[in-house]
């Protein structure tokens, strides 16, 4: 299936494999990540900051890995987003697709940012 936050490309296999990670979060927290990656793509040399924040905010609920795959998902939707100028509503409407839930992905937690 091609998506057009991706220029109608189709998704990475390690994008499919995360969304089960990321769709474990609550909506605030997947919020609170996104405003994170949010800064880290405008100040990308504190990257690792980032994904300390990241490991914070999830607690003890996903190993380093986890962590880390999630903070790199939400950035690279973000920026493909960003790259191929996708509109938010049809962003919200393909993050569906790819099995993340509507509360992860409403225009108030991942589609606002991009």
């Amino acid at each position: 299936m091609k998506f057009r936050f991706r220029g109608s490309q189709d998704c990475p296999d390690w994008v499919l494999a995360e969304i089960a990670t990321i769709s474990k979060l609550t909506s605030i927290k997947t919020r609170q990540i996104t405003s994170v990656v949010v800064d880290s793509i405008l100040s990308p040399e504190q990257d690792q900051n980032q994904v300390d924040q990241v490991k914070k905010l999830t607690g003890d609920k996903f190993s380093e890995n986890d962590n880390k795959a999630v903070f790199a998902l939400i950035n690279f939707i973000l920026t493909s987003a960003g790259k191929f100028e996708a509109d938010p509503d049809i962003l919200e409407s393909e993050l569906q697709q790819l099995g993340l839930p509507r509360y992860n992905v409403n225009k108030y937690c991942i589609c606002k940012h991009s």
